[in-house]
């Protein structure tokens, strides 16, 4: 089967600008406050939970390590570890003169890893082998053996599977895939679609079919996903081979989406049943995630945007309610178990925020800056991952939780 669908998702979503339609239980939101001067806020010292994990990106991205004290960061092949107490990071091996290059290292992931996550204690990771196959491994930590739950083998030697992300929640992995075809004049077509890997088996499912979908995280009872829905109808294939008998089918519908104006798309904010069946519409107009995914989850709980509202949606509930600040909205994600917003007005502010209720409070006021000074990638218990961008010369680094809520950027840790 072929499954077709468009590339430019979040180009799509980025160009709507529609009339914002809402449902659902949207709690009373209250406005944000100023902190009282000389106001420390404490840490929490809260690594992410383990359900609605981003895959993190191999060689892009740091994840926390299943105790929470430290960082994986996984590479092309091997897992590193980054342990914050003595700032180092080495591979995730104890064998004794291992040179670590190969399949017999003890942190070998793949030889080709697009993507780790751990997943309440057991290793999950992405791979594109050779850019031919495409691979889902299930890795026991403790014996680091291997089991693949499932593949996706090009099968004419003119074609190739591979990874892009995707997260894991409730036992199953939702995952981006790309299905490469190179034409007879050279040409690459390029085939997306989501797919449901189930952890215990290696089911496969392709649930949304010729659909642009964007999931934004799973509970046990429901599913929140953004589907971009095209008002303007194809030919279905029937009615196109009849007009265009010699012509191809799913170039037809290739180059119709590609074609689409932006004003013809709708975008849907769904809450799909646990088998996908059904669905309610939650939200509808320009809907948009975290920039950073990873930091869109806090477990059940997920952040998105309507235009420049703000939700915070319980996937184990299904309730939400909207979360107020000042300004034009920037950015949004979680960190330290707290909400963490990016607004402009027209100086750039940092607020936060608490999932369970109360005002939205003003963090940091960065003036005309263009970017913060210190923007979160990542999160272990007592550290984040992130990038300065304080001096001439931006550089990642970890910063203890304490002194990010205390915005002291003096005790930055290089990486």
């Amino acid at each position: 089967m072929r499954f077709r669908t468009i590339l430019s998702f979040t180009s799509a979503l980025l160009s709507l600008a529609l009339l914002i339609c809402l449902s659902g239980c949207l709690q009373t939101a209250q406005m944000p406050q100023t902190a009282q001067p000389g106001t420390t806020v404490q840490s929490n010292h809260a690594a992410p939970p383990s359900e609605n994990r981003i895959f993190t990106l191999a060689g892009l991205s740091w994840g926390p390590s299943a105790d929470g004290k430290g960082f994986y960061v996984p590479q092309s092949r091997l897992l590193n570890y980054y342990d914050p107490m003595v700032q180092t990071q080495v591979p995730l091996c104890s064998q004794s003169g291992c040179y670590h290059t190969d399949e017999s290292c003890g942190a070998y992931l793949a030889e080709s890893a697009a993507g780790f996550v751990d997943y309440y204690g057991t290793w999950y990771v992405l791979s594109n082998e050779g850019m031919i196959s495409a691979a889902v491994w299930k890795v026991d930590p403790k014996t680091r053996q291997r089991t693949k739950l499932c593949e996706f083998m090009g099968e004419t030697g003119r074609d190739s599977y591979y990874f892009s992300s995707g997260l894991i929640a409730h036992g199953y992995a939702y995952l981006y895939l790309f299905h490469d075809i190179i034409e007879e004049d050279g040409s690459t077509t390029s085939n997306y679609f989501m797919i449901r890997v189930q952890l215990d088996n290696g089911k496969v499912e392709s649930p949304f079919e010729n659909q642009s979908v964007q999931v934004f995280g799973a509970g046990e009872d429901r599913i929140l996903a953004a589907v971009s829905i095209f008002t303007q109808k194809p030919l279905s294939e029937e009615e196109y081979l009849a007009q265009h008998p010699d012509k191809d089918y799913f170039d037809y519908l290739d180059d119709f989406h590609d074609n689409q104006n932006p004003d013809d798309v709708v975008t849907e904010l769904r809450e799909y049943t646990p088998d996908l069946s059904s669905y309610e519409v939650v939200a509808s107009g320009y809907i948009r995630g975290n920039m950073v995914p990873s930091l869109a989850h806090w477990g059940d709980l997920t952040l998105y945007a309507v235009g420049d509202d703000l939700f915070l949606y319980d996937l184990a509930t299904g309730e939400q309610r909207q979360i107020e600040y000042q300004g034009t909205l920037r950015n949004f994600f979680f960190t330290d178990g707290r909400i963490i917003i990016y607004t402009r007005d027209p100086d750039l502010k940092v607020y936060y925020a608490d999932p369970e209720g109360g005002p939205t409070q003003l963090l940091k006021d960065e003036g005309d800056r263009q970017s913060v000074t210190f923007s979160t990638s990542g999160e272990c218990q007592d550290y984040i991952y992130g990038l300065y961008s304080g001096g001439e010369t931006p550089f990642p680094c970890i910063l203890s939780k304490e002194d990010y809520w205390a915005q002291r950027f003096d005790r930055l840790i290089r990486v």
